[in-house]
């Protein structure tokens, strides 16, 4: 008698046993769901993905970087005297790339610089002066105004 009361204890412990287990398992699943979702918030973003879409592609990058010497060019074979503005290049820019900013306008420029395919010069007048102030760079303690070949 001793061991199939034992046995009937073990059997109803086991089935106790069971029916937590049972009802860890149902739930497992919505603690899983917010395990993921709590990854997909915790994902750092994809900065590479960030800056290619705040600087556009770098082949479109490139063509603009590569227009703005090819006007440069231009200019100096039209009138060497007479280099372009900043604004009169940001101005023919536009129409074909309505997505550049000047922010970028002026990294480009500031890259072409320290690469040594542009030189921009400054404004030497007085400041009052400058036709569009918002497209003047400030580089160097001076304010960069116009954009020449090296």
């Amino acid at each position: 008698r001793g061991l199939a009361t034992a046995l009937q204890q073990q059997t109803e412990h086991m089935a106790a046993l069971r029916q937590q287990f049972e009802a860890l398992h149902a739930h497992r699943q919505p603690l899983a769901d917010a395990v993921a979702q709590l990854l997909k918030k915790v994902q750092p973003p994809d900065v590479e993905a960030i800056l290619r879409k705040l600087n556009g592609s770098p082949t479109v990058a490139a063509d603009w970087l590569e227009d703005v010497v090819k006007m440069t060019a231009e200019q100096g074979q039209r009138d060497r005297l007479q280099p372009l503005t900043l604004p009169a290049v940001f101005a023919a820019l536009r129409p074909s790339r309505p997505t550049l900013t000047l922010g970028q306008f002026h990294d480009g420029l500031r890259l072409l610089r320290d690469q040594g395919s542009v030189r921009l010069t400054p404004f030497t007048r007085a400041l009052a002066t400058i036709d569009d102030a918002r497209n003047a760079l400030f580089l160097d303690g001076e304010v960069m105004y116009y954009v020449q070949l090296p």
